[in-house]
């Protein structure tokens, strides 16, 4: 990296720190950056991301409001000296709730049928006529009622389900409109 910097080696008093950050596709999903102008217009605001939300140094380690820890001098010239931009403004990461019905139901598809191979497997001389999709739903509550997971326990879980997905789509309303003030962004 030297040659890169323009320099023959690291002056005396001075240390050089390179801090490098991979943000692969669904942390850009979720940061709003889906599409290449989005990583040119939002860089600066995706490193402010980073080195402030994401990573961050301060003093006092042992205390844990925020106003009992300050930033330590060094990671402050580090976030503040990405492309010469002063005190970015960091983008806003939302991490989307599993809603994609299809989805879902590609993904209980493939769990059922492991369940049912491994059954199949287990028990040696089962019947592979009883192989269809009706058989393995009639039997899945059998095996769930062996783990404890009765007809409560699944009410209980929808409605958790439930109201983490209202939750998840109120913070989705509240980012979309935090993005739209600080970035001018179109993210619906």
């Amino acid at each position: 990296m030297f040659d890169v910097w323009g320099i023959a080696d690291v002056p005396k008093g001075y240390r050089i720190i390179r801090i490098e950050f991979q943000l692969r596709r669904e942390v850009l999903k979720q940061l709003g950056m889906n599409s290449p102008s989005d990583l040119n217009n939002l860089c600066s605001n995706a490193w402010g991301y980073c080195t402030q939300e994401w990573l961050n140094f301060k003093d006092n380690p042992g205390k844990h409001q925020k106003n009992q820890r300050k930033t330590l001098t060094w990671w402050s010239v580090v976030q503040n000296g990405f492309m010469e931009i002063s005190q970015p403004v960091p983008l806003i990461r939302f991490r989307a709730s599993n809603s994609d019905e299809k989805q879902l139901v590609a993904q209980t598809f493939g769990y059922l049928s492991s369940i049912q191979a491994l059954m199949v497997e287990s028990n040696g001389n089962y019947p592979t006529s009883r192989n269809d999709i009706e058989n393995v739903l009639l039997n899945f509550p059998l095996k769930a009622n062996e783990l404890g997971k009765g007809q409560r326990e699944f009410k209980d879980a929808i409605e958790l389900k439930r109201a983490k997905y209202v939750r998840t789509q109120e913070k989705l309303k509240m980012v979309i409109e935090r993005r739209k003030e600080f970035f001018n962004i179109n993210l619906e």
